[in-house]
């Protein structure tokens, strides 16, 4: 049986990658500058361009199926456990939770105990990956 403690940690390395997943979803075509060179050009059969390219569509394909999953999670848990989450995994990454919990005029305390509360509840919730294996 998996302890409370590995779901909330689990729980918790899913919710950090929502700023990378945001980014992932961005364009999918990123400018390069022309590299100008007198070497001779290596003769290929394949098209690098277009595996790169079929490459990012698929990260940023993952990329939204995963954080669909992660939005229908938190869809799931009550207002203020979703609130806190994603103030503190999505919106306010950045922030520590003492100013997290100033702003929603909570004490520091009762923040982090509806935090662990918050992370079971996700880790139910979520179904992308299974956090209790």
């Amino acid at each position: 049986m998996i302890s409370d403690k590995e779901i909330r940690k689990r729980a918790k390395s899913v919710l950090r990658t929502c700023p990378r997943l945001q980014r992932l979803c961005g364009d999918v075509h990123t400018l390069k500058s022309v590299t100008l060179s007198d070497m001779p050009k290596n003769v290929s059969k394949t098209n690098h361009t277009e595996n790169i390219t079929v490459r990012q569509i698929d990260r940023r394909i993952e990329a939204q199926n995963q954080l669909q999953s992660i939005r229908e999670a938190l869809d799931m848990l009550s207002t203020d456990h979703r609130e806190i989450l994603t103030r503190i995994y999505i919106t306010q990454h950045d922030k520590t939770q003492q100013y997290i919990a100033d702003e929603m005029a909570m004490a520091l305390k009762t923040l982090q105990s509806h935090l662990r509360i918050a992370l079971v509840e996700f880790a139910e919730a979520y179904h992308y990956e299974n956090l209790f294996i």
